[in-house]
């Protein structure tokens, strides 16, 4: 999260407001669907992947798992305006 200059504040904010990108996917070694949700943050687009846990109840105790994000510019970091 660091090193690619995003927070949990713009996982968030992808998750809320952006899109799905494509179908989830079953990842039986992790016992997760991964999903990857597409956003605008400063007018840049950054992808935010992340698994929900298929072990835990998903309405009472969902347990959501960020695995990685990155910004879709040509470092993959969040660019300085």
């Amino acid at each position: 999260m660091i090193e690619r200059d995003f927070d949990v504040f713009d996982v968030e904010y992808v998750i809320r407001r952006g899109k799905c990108v494509g179908n989830g996917i079953f990842v039986e070694e992790h016992k997760h669907h991964k999903y990857t949700f597409r956003g605008s943050i400063d007018g840049i687009e950054f992808d935010a992947v992340f698994g929900l846990s298929s072990e835990h109840d998903l309405f009472s105790s969902p347990l959501l798992i960020l695995i990685t994000g990155v910004f879709k510019s040509r470092t993959g970091k969040r660019t300085k305006t």
